[in-house]
């Protein structure tokens, strides 16, 4: 496998992973402190690295013609291979709506004059179309994804006062140890990354599982130092601490930057999250084209 395939792969993760969750990390972080906030990140990189590599494991062995619904209804019977396809696609279909509320709300911080239905239809075309792409395309897109996220990251980070950052919160507030640990694992949680990521290695043959497994904890693990690098970023800058992070920044080029972020982060997670409901419904005999629409 060669090394443009493995980035891809890491691409595809990074850019599945970060998402709309890292903007609330930044107040987490502030009422839990460091040390439950790095704790948290660390332990589920590490839990969900392995439950991704799993997943991988077993869609190797059964060469993919089954996906999670799928192998669910196979190992638990009809009845619970009903509840957990309902609970794959209407779940995924949730998601993409509030994924659809969400790409409005940022896309408006670019074009304020795109409110309401506008918004939303103009971020659903955008979004949807790389439904259609093959797994190649996909993946380059959602490395561009990826690559415009990190930059932006960095931006912000560079801009801000590390120091400052760091000091600005408690190093461990017991109050609140179990505050980060919902928004950490909806943060990190990206198994919806896990099928393109076979999908490539089977492409080149699907010899060199050792290197794709690896892309899968690399990929788990740059997305949570991206959001470390993003805490650092906001708390170090000089703006009121928010639970969205985005109302806390009033100026016009930070709204810009954030909103850019926002809809970079929406859109690389938008389309895994669409493709795996679509596959959900391909294993119940529906074509391409209906479950994709």
């Amino acid at each position: 496998m060669s090394y443009k395939l493995f980035l891809s792969q890491v691409a595809v993760v990074v850019a599945t992973t970060v998402g709309a969750g890292m903007f609330a990390l930044p107040y987490v972080f502030s009422v839990s402190g460091w040390i439950p906030g790095l704790f948290y990140l660390a332990a589920f990189t590490i839990i969900l690295s392995f439950i991704h590599a799993v997943y991988f494991l077993v869609l190797r062995r059964v060469r993919e013609r089954k996906r999670l619904a799928e192998l669910a209804r196979e190992a638990l019977g009809p009845a619970q291979g009903v509840v957990a396809l309902l609970a794959v696609v209407v779940g995924q279909l949730l998601t993409l709506l509030v994924y659809l509320i969400l790409g409005r709300t940022f896309l408006e911080l670019l074009l304020p004059a795109l409110g309401g239905a506008g918004g939303v239809l103009l971020f659903w075309l955008i979004a949807s179309f790389p439904l259609f792409f093959g797994v190649r395309r996909f993946a380059w897109s959602e490395a561009l994804g990826a690559v415009a996220m990190g930059g932006l990251i960095i931006a912000l980070f560079t801009s801000g006062d590390v120091g400052q950052g760091f000091g600005r919160i408690p190093t461990l507030d017991s109050a609140h140890l179990l505050f980060p640990f919902g928004i950490a694992l909806f943060s990190l949680a990206s198994w919806t990354a896990v099928e393109p990521v076979y999908e490539l290695n089977s492409r080149m043959g699907g010899a060199d599982i050792r290197r794709s497994l690896l892309a899968l904890i690399a990929g788990t693990g740059i997305s949570a130092l991206l959001y470390i690098v993003f805490v650092l970023g906001v708390l170090g800058s000089p703006v009121p601490i928010t639970p969205d992070t985005v109302s806390g920044f009033s100026a016009p080029l930070w709204q810009i930057l954030l909103g850019a972020l926002g809809l970079f982060a929406i859109w690389t997670s938008y389309v895994p999250v669409g493709r795996e409901a679509a596959h959900a419904l391909m294993d119940k005999g529906w074509k391409e084209g209906a479950a994709l629409g």
